[in-house]
């Protein structure tokens, strides 16, 4: 399905600002993980840089191509029950995740490093506070999710759908991946092939 091209001069410009956002996103977490914050949680915490910088750099972008954003967020077929199933997944691969860590160690697969230690392996596991999970879960579920979508679905992939709809979704999609940590790029890359095909098919960032 076909959506309204975005302004192909502003897809270089996001671009341009995702990067820079994200690069100062970094310089910060590496200064709060100094400071002694937990790893996930500085990375949690510096995102939150992330929406002001794009939004300042990008105005003028937003500007000229409201009428195109407002068109990326109409409202498609959606039921409780695929919210409900959504939610359910994600806390059982959540669960599954933590399972593997558990069942390696209890076999010995994720040993100690400590050379003093007089048994093994020891494995240790500590909740998260309630701010740093209150955290998580905006930055995670809400705003991470919108600004990738907005900037490698809606101006990528649009921009490039001029070149059929396989080149677009595979090169949009190894773009996405691109701008994660090299150990994910291959997740990111299905995940991105995935979310472009929902998008081709929708035209539609909303599922």
């Amino acid at each position: 399905m076909k959506v309204a091209a975005p302004v192909r001069t502003n897809v270089i410009a996001v671009l341009v600002a995702s990067t820079a956002a994200l690069i100062a996103r970094a310089w910060l977490q590496l200064h709060l993980q100094t400071d002694g914050l937990a790893k996930g949680y500085a990375s949690d915490l510096s995102f939150l840089i992330v929406p002001p910088i794009m939004m300042v750099l990008l105005a003028p972008v937003y500007c000229s191509d409201r009428t195109f954003l407002f068109h990326q967020f109409r409202r498609s077929a959606i039921s409780a029950k695929l919210i409900v199933n959504a939610i359910l997944i994600g806390v059982l691969l959540r669960l599954a995740a933590w399972s593997r860590l558990v069942a390696g160690a209890s076999f010995g697969i994720h040993r100690s490093s400590d050379p003093l230690a007089v048994e093994g392996p020891v494995f240790g596991f500590q909740c998260a506070s309630p701010a740093a999970v209150a955290l998580g879960f905006v930055v995670m579920a809400a705003m991470v999710p919108v600004i990738e979508e907005v900037v490698h679905r809606a101006y990528v992939q649009s921009g490039l759908r001029h070149y059929g709809s396989v080149a677009a979704i595979v090169l949009s999609a190894g773009v996405f991946a691109v701008f994660h940590p090299t150990s994910s790029w291959l997740f990111s890359f299905v995940a991105g092939l995935v979310f472009g095909i929902q998008y081709w098919q929708t035209g539609s960032l909303w599922p």
